[in-house]
């Protein structure tokens, strides 16, 4: 199999059947990456959602997505900032999953594993809109 790089965001694979081509991420995408943990001891992949990107520094901030629901009467943002991707099957999410909206990362494009799918417009501007209250 032959591949070419283009600026380490873009890849083209010669297969049999024909050509692959990875383009880089885009705002409302989930992917696999490796999340690290809020206590610095380790971490695990798990999907997140790509909020923003940046193609000339090859990176995106991304949210944690989660299949923990909200606690109610909690405060913490990790709850509270819990938001329902109502179209989650849509999504290629294979659970019922919340997009934690404070809980963000950067992460290089090469770091984003497995492409699992794309938020319909409707949740995506439901969870930007959450997302920017802990950006700005």
């Amino acid at each position: 199999m032959k591949t070419a790089k283009f600026q380490s965001i873009l890849t083209i694979q010669k297969k049999k059947n024909g050509w692959k081509i990875n383009l880089p991420p885009q705002p409302g995408e989930i992917y696999d990456a490796f999340f690290q943990y809020d206590d610095g001891t380790g971490g695990k992949y798990r999907p997140v959602l790509v909020m923003e990107t940046d193609s000339g520094l090859f990176v995106a901030v991304a949210i944690k997505v989660t299949t923990s629901k909200p606690i109610k009467g909690y405060t913490d943002p990790i709850h509270t900032s819990r938001l329902l991707i109502k179209d989650w099957k849509a999504a290629g999410l294979s659970k019922k999953s919340y997009a934690q909206c404070s809980t963000f990362d950067l992460f290089k494009y090469v770091h984003l594993k497995r492409y699992i799918g794309k938020l319909t417009s409707s949740d995506f501007q439901d969870i930007y809109n959450e997302y920017l209250k802990y950006t700005s």
